[in-house]
């Protein structure tokens, strides 16, 4: 038989001691955690647990889940706030930004629908929806994979809070298509 510790393991006591002191502060560990939650929940049920987690497939799933979207000029209207968000973060003066081409949009059909939006060319709640979802993917697989270290943490409080609300939304829409 397994002997288990009688312990909790204490996550961030074992991070202050893996990274240099200032490189980790507690406060910046429930946001990642929260988005961490929320995506699992999204990719769950919205996404219906993809085999293949490719870019495209995400996409095409984004694309078909959307179409069957009864309300989402509600969606969308009752949720500018996060469409208002990005914009502000990745445009200056109607540019975009450093931050935006470190999304790393590589796909030029969704880069462009996303610069679209973002622009305010396209206002369409089904381009709306689709670019939004793309950004916070794209910030998914910069935590996910490694793209964003530890230091970089605090400053993706915002972004995750955000993305976290948003996703709350379409789950709750998703769960409403369901019953």
């Amino acid at each position: 038989m397994v002997t288990l510790q009688s312990e909790k393991f204490d996550v961030f006591c074992w991070l202050k001691g893996y990274f240099p002191a200032d490189e980790i502060v507690a406060s910046d560990i429930p946001d990642v955690l929260n988005f961490s939650l929320m995506w699992n929940l999204f990719e769950s049920r919205v996404c219906e647990k993809l085999n293949d987690y490719s870019r495209n497939r995400f996409i095409e799933k984004m694309e078909c889940f959307i179409r069957k979207f009864p309300r989402m000029n509600s969606l969308v209207n009752e949720n500018l706030n996060i469409l208002c968000y990005f914009q502000e973060r990745y445009l200056n003066e109607g540019e975009f930004n450093e931050k935006f081409y470190y999304l790393r949009i590589e796909n030029s059909k969704w880069k462009q629908l996303v610069q679209s939006v973002l622009k305010g060319e396209k206002a369409e709640p089904s381009s709306v929806l689709l670019a939004l979802l793309i950004i916070i993917y794209r910030l998914r697989n910069h935590l996910f994979h490694g793209e964003k270290s530890i230091r970089e943490l605090k400053e993706q409080e915002i972004n995750f809070n955000e993305s976290n609300s948003f996703l709350a939304e379409v789950l709750d829409f998703h769960k409403t298509l369901n019953q």
